[in-house]
């Protein structure tokens, strides 16, 4: 009895010992922070969940790494320009077709469908652009214009190839014949003649095309550091989106379109500026919707299976390819934090002269596409959200000489 009064006496006093060591070690480590001594880290071999000194200074150089990393993302996701974020701000979102009710495959009904939403995976293989982009521009005898933009694409991604178009131009700059010269692996320059136009000069650079992607710009567009087209690339490489487009300038071309059905069954096409039918998951800055800016990274087997250029559009063809893009059912997309720079005046030689050809082509869109007005800056408050063949919107009385609907407000043609 003595022994087993004995054992309890000490378990209790070993007990009470235990909980003063330990309520002593906390309060002589309160507000401290816990260091290694690697100097302490003795040499031996990695065994179960024993580290040696070099696998334990991997992973503390690992652990910074991915500190730098994530701070470079942070700061990469908010380094926009004023303008971006001032954009951002009005965007308005018209949803995409989640429950895919719209019957996509009625020519009658498509302009008014919704896309479903962008399906993401995993399969991206491309890191370099040189590897699986091409950049095609067609240009009007502004060759100066073009090796500039060239040159500005090179800083920021050598050795991408590029395929230049051009009317019939007898005054080529010496400048442009040594740039050439100089770069005859990187850079195809062909002359189509005086009536090629935009469209057909856009589809003959895009049929040469090689690469899995194919980069449309303009001749007086230049790359930026903001310009991150691997961006572009890394969305078409993870997703089922067929095209994906920069901005710069105003953007005023961007946003949703859909057909208006009058009470005597003429149509007209209402494009709502801004609108968007959702954003691109895990992409900051982008978004779903139907037409961009001629600035875009394109899959080119499925705009060559689509082919929305019509060579009877010499100009003011914009529109008309991304109606085609939609009745083609392709999904567009837009990242405003990819950014170029238009070097050219926004009134300019080349600019007044297709203005008088504009009774001409406007006219040829509408007759094409079964349309009687055109109507541009619409609200996107009035986006219709039901999916049907039957929208109507109420038209109001004339206003100033133009027939003009409830909430929208310029009649473009």
């Amino acid at each position: 009895m003595k022994s087993i009064f004995i054992k309890k006496t000490l378990c209790k006093v070993c007990t009470l010992w235990m909980a003063i060591l330990t309520l002593w070690t906390a309060w002589n480590t309160q507000g401290k922070t816990t260091s290694i001594d690697q100097n302490k880290v003795t040499h031996t071999k990695s065994e179960g969940n024993t580290l040696n000194l070099v696998e334990k200074q991997n992973i503390i150089d690992r652990m910074h790494v991915d500190e730098q990393e994530n701070q470079n993302i942070y700061i990469n996701a908010e380094n926009i320009s004023y303008e971006v974020f001032e954009l951002e701000k009005t965007m308005y979102t018209v949803g995409f077709d989640q429950l895919n009710s719209c019957d996509k495959t009625k020519p009658e009904t498509f302009l008014n469908c919704k896309p479903d939403p962008p399906l993401f995976k995993q399969t991206g293989k491309c890191l370099v652009a040189k590897d699986c982009v091409t950049v095609v521009c067609k240009t009007r005898f502004r060759l100066d214009m073009v090796q500039g933009m060239i040159e500005s694409l090179w800083k920021c991604y050598p050795g991408v190839q590029v395929i230049i178009t051009d009317d019939n131009n007898d005054n080529i700059p010496k400048t442009w014949q040594d740039f050439l010269e100089n770069h005859t692996e990187l850079v195809a320059y062909f002359q189509l003649g005086d009536q090629a136009g935009i469209s057909w000069g856009r589809k003959f650079a895009a049929n040469l095309v090689s690469t899995k992607y194919f980069f449309q710009i303009d001749d007086d567009l230049v790359f930026e550091k903001s310009s991150n087209l691997m961006k572009l690339v890394n969305i078409l490489e993870n997703s089922d989106v067929d095209i994906v487009a920069g901005q710069y300038g105003n953007s005023n071309m961007i946003g949703c379109m859909t057909v208006a059905w009058e009470t005597n069954n003429s149509k007209s096409l209402l494009h709502y500026y801004k609108a968007v039918y959702g954003i691109l998951v895990n992409y900051p800055h982008c978004y779903m919707l139907d037409i961009v800016q001629n600035v875009y990274l394109a899959r080119t087997a499925e705009l060559m299976k689509a082919d929305p250029w019509d060579s009877k559009f010499k100009m003011y063809e914009h529109t008309d390819f991304f109606l085609a893009v939609k009745q083609n059912r392709l999904k567009t997309a837009i990242c405003l934090d990819v950014e170029l720079t238009e070097i050219s005046a926004s009134i300019n030689s080349l600019r007044t002269s297709r203005t008088s050809q504009k009774a001409l082509y406007m006219p040829l869109t509408l007759r094409k596409w079964g349309l009687e007005a055109w109507y541009r800056h619409c609200n996107p408050l009035q986006y219709p959200i039901e999916n049907t063949t039957n929208i109507k919107y109420q038209s109001k009385v004339m206003v100033n000489g133009t027939r003009d609907f409830k909430g929208h407000t310029q009649r473009f043609y």
